[in-house]
């Protein structure tokens, strides 16, 4: 199994209500429903057994905004191999729920993956078939994870 290196599991919390807006996504299925999967795509967006992970349709004209993908510190960059999943820690209180999501770094790839994982746990095996079926390398991942805020 490949062990991510801490600074990049951990690269940081967000404490944040996870409201409709903020993680439009659920424990039973994480899949974010603003998102539009690539067509015909067997890599495209969509829920698999867990998480909600693929690519997606960039939508050029929209609302805009802007979104955090990562908060990072210097790491080293880790191997990525086809059937071992990406181990990913985290530390949150126990009685909090954790969103977990993913998205390329990489210039005009649109791939994300939304876990959203129970109060209580503190990690996440990740299946790396999608992203070893991409080739994306642990430096074009930006990986962040929220926790609910004690005051929701």
């Amino acid at each position: 199994m490949a062990r991510a290196d801490a600074a990049w599991v951990l690269i940081g919390s967000l404490l944040l209500p996870l409201t409709a807006q903020a993680q439009a996504t659920n424990v039973t299925n994480p899949c974010d429903p603003r998102l539009m999967p690539q067509a015909a795509d067997p890599l495209g967006y969509g829920l698999r057994v867990e998480p909600c992970e693929g690519l997606y349709l960039n939508e050029v004209a929209g609302t805009g905004g802007l979104s955090i993908v990562a908060f990072t510190s210097v790491s080293r960059p880790f191997a990525i191999k086809a059937g071992e999943p990406i181990r990913l820690e985290w530390a949150a209180p126990p009685a909090s729920a954790v969103a977990l999501r993913a998205m390329s770094l990489r210039p005009d790839m649109y791939y994300r993956m939304d876990s959203s994982r129970p109060a209580g746990s503190a990690s996440f095996d990740w299946p790396s078939d999608v992203v070893t079926r991409l080739k994306l390398k642990s430096d074009e991942l930006g990986l962040v994870h929220a926790i609910a805020s004690a005051t929701e």
